[in-house]
């Protein structure tokens, strides 16, 4: 198995753990997040989301990181095997815990390179380069390249909107947490 191969068998069993696909898409973060895409689409416009991304997500992916590192570190040999034991469907709570990090962090670091790359990426447009090849009428070409640049942007917008998100989802885990301690505790 070649190492890219490892990687995406890796990636692919912790969103496997995290709910896959089907719960990714029935997310109220992931709702809220197009929401509030939607409610600031001007953004889209100036690509002030860019700014908000680069300045913002760095942040909340310290503070994800940072609750994780405290999580791990805090984690008595008891509340490990009660978090083990405790069920959430088919996962234990521990790993249900662990994959929620990594998925955050993930779609975290995911949001950064997506806004740094934006920039680049709108600079270069297929459409207008085949149009001045005469594969593709100039009309045509403006058209994608609006339709496309909108996209794209209301897709970074989303993912910082899912990022801040994450935060709170991270925040509902602990309490999740707090609430097996206390069973766990009880005579």
């Amino acid at each position: 198995m070649s190492k890219y191969e490892t990687l995406w068998d890796r990636i692919s069993k912790a969103y496997q753990a995290y709910g896959g696909f089907s719960d990714f898409v029935a997310s109220p973060f992931l709702h809220l997040a197009v929401l509030l895409s939607l409610i600031c689409a001007p953004l889209l416009v100036t690509e002030e989301w860019v700014g908000f991304v680069i300045s913002i997500s760095p942040s909340l992916l310290g503070f994800t990181l940072a609750g994780y590192t405290i999580f791990i570190s805090s984690l008595s040999p008891e509340l490990t095997v009660a978090l083990t034991r405790a069920k959430d469907g088919a996962y234990s709570v521990y790993r249900k815990i662990n994959v929620t990090f990594f998925h955050f962090i993930f779609v975290q670091v995911v949001s950064i390179i997506f806004a740094i790359t934006f920039t680049s990426v709108t600079s270069f447009s297929l459409p207008s380069l085949l149009s001045d090849f005469g594969i593709l009428a100039p009309s045509l070409a403006s058209k994608m390249d609006f339709v496309g640049y909108y996209l794209l942007g209301f897709l970074g917008q989303s993912l910082l909107f899912y990022s801040v998100a994450s935060v709170v989802a991270i925040i509902v885990w602990i309490y999740r947490i707090i609430t097996i301690v206390e069973g766990a505790q009880k005579p």
